[in-house]
């Protein structure tokens, strides 16, 4: 096999793809950089290199909708992962302060049988209140199966 058919198109520091690495150990992951930092790529490229066979990456790329349509969205990505949750997390609608820590049970019980990793890029567009402590949320959701990927702009 050719060599050159192997290799991405890309240069990775080994600093960047040491922090990529780290994915895998935790419930959440979170990156920040300017517009064209080559965000979406390194995330894109480093799942495509290095999920197993039997991962799945899963991707939502907010564009700026409306909330209503970014959380049914996102609820959407969820879906794939366990129908359970995603239901009742389409029934609360878009979080608001006061519904954000009923989730946490939701979260907590998460089924998953496979590797999963859930990309959600453009964070920064979601039009909520809320986004950062819905990464609380996010985080604590307990199955060392699932990863949330949040791609975002400072």
């Amino acid at each position: 096999m050719d060599k050159k058919a192997d290799q991405t198109p890309y240069y990775f520091s080994d600093k960047l793809k040491k922090e990529l690495e780290q994915i895998p150990c935790h419930p959440l992951t979170i990156i920040e950089a300017p517009s064209g930092f080559g965000k979406t790529t390194a995330v894109r490229e480093y799942l495509k290199q290095t999920l197993p066979k039997n991962a799945v990456a899963l991707w939502y790329t907010c564009l700026g909708e409306a909330a209503s349509i970014t959380w049914a969205s996102i609820c959407n990505l969820i879906e794939s992962v366990n129908k359970r949750l995603a239901d009742a997390l389409k029934k609360q609608k878009m979080p608001t302060m006061e519904t954000l820590f009923e989730m946490l049970p939701y979260f907590r019980d998460v089924e998953c049988k496979n590797e999963t990793y859930l990309v959600i890029d453009n964070n920064q567009l979601i039009h909520s209140d809320i986004p950062h402590d819905l990464l609380s949320v996010f985080a604590m959701h307990g199955n060392p199966r699932v990863h949330i990927i949040l791609i975002t702009q400072p």
